[in-house]
């Protein structure tokens, strides 16, 4: 049988690898730069985590975080009739430094007194054996129409009416513009409300509107005295004489107090159980 004839294969062409270690060095530059990134991100992202646990507020064993202080400020700075009553008590201050979206020192000093006489109204009554009644939360409804929907002129027309709770469905809107913050706002000033009506069973019926409502101050002043009251210092400066946080600046100066027309609450302290509140006004 006869074979045919072997075929010469061509040899292959020869391969330049001459730049394959500069490939090879670029590859491993990419991925390096690529974990860098990635564990950059992984950091910030946890860092961000663990700042929002941070404790802004803290009296006693009570802490409110940074997370939950942000979303309080949130709440209140994007509610537009919360502004307008702010302006109304003579506190014209912008809730957001200008040109920033970080929020003013004044602003942030305004929300913590806020929060920290919630905080204090509800231990005083839990101490005094009180607890928080519906007559309180009505109470806190009287309080926030005076200052929220009176105040911003907005108690007329459709939509003024009462529900079945007697609470304004005006004030009921205005308080969702609030979005999580509502809560936090309506049961502080219920707190407040359980507190003056402690103060008035206590005192008598016969009790002036003036006397019960010195008795919660002094209440809740020997309350913050007593406590043991700190605040980040880059959010403010718990003032222990005159019983409130102050309003810091961070500046290439340090911390430095804004003034005294910067703090104080937005809140009344003592919200009337009896009779709708017809103005409202801070806590000196």
């Amino acid at each position: 049988m006869a074979t045919s004839p072997s075929r010469r294969r061509a040899k292959p062409e020869p391969v330049d690898n001459a730049d394959a270690p500069l490939r090879r060095r670029w590859v491993l530059v990419a991925g390096g730069v690529a974990l860098v990134v990635f564990l950059l991100v992984s950091v910030l992202a946890v860092l961000a985590v663990v700042r929002r646990d941070e404790v802004a507020l803290s009296v006693d064993d009570w802490s409110l975080s940074r997370g939950d202080l942000d979303q309080y400020l949130e709440g209140t700075s994007s509610n537009v009739l919360y502004q307008q009553a702010l302006i109304q008590q003579g506190r014209p201050m912008e809730a957001r430094v200008e040109g920033s979206d970080d929020f003013a020192p004044q602003f942030v000093a305004l929300s913590l007194n806020d929060l920290l006489q919630f905080q204090i109204a509800e231990q005083v009554v839990l101490g005094r054996g009180g607890q928080l009644e519906q007559a309180d939360r009505e109470a806190a409804g009287r309080t926030l129409t005076a200052m929220l929907v009176t105040s911003g002129g907005q108690l007329t027309g459709s939509g003024a009416g009462d529900d079945e709770d007697g609470r304004s469905s005006t004030l009921e809107t205005i308080l969702d513009q609030f979005g999580e913050s509502r809560v936090v706002l309506e049961d502080g000033v219920a707190w407040l409300a359980a507190l003056r009506r402690s103060v008035v069973a206590e005192m008598g019926p016969d009790v002036t509107q003036e006397a019960a409502l010195a008795q919660v101050d002094e209440l809740l002043a020997e309350a913050k005295r007593a406590a043991n009251i700190e605040v980040a210092g880059d959010l403010g400066r718990w003032d222990s004489a005159a019983l409130l946080i102050v309003a810091v600046d961070v500046s290439n100066a340090g911390l430095v107090p804004v003034g005294p027309d910067s703090t104080g609450t937005s809140i009344p302290s003592s919200s009337d159980t009896s009779a709708p509140a017809t103005t409202a006004t801070s806590t000196p």
